[in-house]
């Protein structure tokens, strides 16, 4: 983890069908400090946050984000301040898995945050808490936190919310992913809402601007041309035109297309378009990478 405070790791196999990544954030002496208040694009996926150390700040409102906290879908782009130096161990769960893990009645609904104590109880926290044990690596953290969530959720039953694969955004909509799925769109529409709270057509603009994303990372974009790479961005994303893609970026994400395209071209893009680093085995802590 030299130069950054933050590390997204994939899970092990075992929990590849529930999580899609362990995003890490810790002190680093040799990174950049920390900005007063950090942006982050919308997303889909449903989270569980532990705050080991220091204090994290919802930006929007000021509040303290608590020490164990599932949050649900976010449609704006998240903001938060920072106390001290924050660790933060947050689990990025695959979609649909809060609401079959924790009852879609009960998993945390479109940007809301619930403490972790009132899903879990109390003791059942507390024991979360403190598989984050200050002395050892974030690699033992991460071990001790899989063996937690297999013994949770392994075996659970979570139907597709998101076929494997795009190959044409330009032409995709709920009804090719409906399609994909081997639904109906009627179909799909109950599932994603029994699961994620709100219906395919929201969450289609997020998984759209991600997919925005990592074309506007990709290096080597020269400065000529700009304006007719971006157009060219705005159709491979499935936008109208460019000035739709700068209306839904500054939506989702509070940036615009070339800010955004700066900016992921010169730090480390993985927290803004959430591609995990590793993907270490289960058999022990030693198998992960040093981080």
């Amino acid at each position: 983890m030299l130069g950054s405070r933050v590390l997204l790791l994939a899970p092990a196999p075992a929990l590849a069908p529930y999580v899609h990544a362990f995003a890490l954030r810790r002190p680093c002496a040799q990174a950049a400090p920390l900005p007063a208040l950090q942006r982050f694009p919308a997303q889909w996926r449903g989270a569980l946050s532990l705050v080991s150390e220091g204090t994290l700040l919802d930006g929007h409102s000021g509040a303290a984000v608590g020490r164990a906290e599932f949050c649900g879908p976010r449609l704006r782009p998240g903001l938060r301040r920072y106390r001290g130096e924050p660790v933060v161990t947050t689990v990025l769960s695959q979609p649909g898995v809060l609401g079959a893990w924790l009852g879609p009645q009960r998993a945390p609904a479109l940007e809301a945050r619930v403490p972790a104590e009132a899903l879990l109880g109390a003791a059942e926290t507390q024991a979360l808490l403190r598989l984050i044990h200050p002395g050892d690596s974030p690699a033992q953290q991460v071990w001790r936190l899989e063996q937690w969530l297999l013994e949770r959720l392994q075996g659970l039953s979570v139907l597709p919310l998101w076929p494997p694969a795009v190959f044409d955004w330009a032409g995709f909509d709920v009804a090719g992913w409906a399609a994909q799925l081997g639904c109906s769109a009627r179909q799909l529409q109950r599932r994603v809402q029994a699961l994620q709270g709100l219906s395919p057509k929201p969450l289609l603009r997020v998984l759209r601007m991600q997919h925005c994303l990592r074309l506007l990372h990709r290096p080597g974009q020269p400065a000529q041309g700009a304006l007719v790479q971006l157009e060219q961005i705005a159709q491979a994303s499935g936008y109208c035109d460019g000035a739709h893609m700068a209306r839904e970026l500054r939506a989702l994400t509070g940036s615009s297309p070339q800010s955004l395209r700066e900016l992921l071209q010169r730090g480390d893009p993985r927290p803004w378009i959430q591609e995990p680093l590793l993907q270490p085995g289960l058999s022990a802590p030693g198998a992960r990478a040093a981080a």
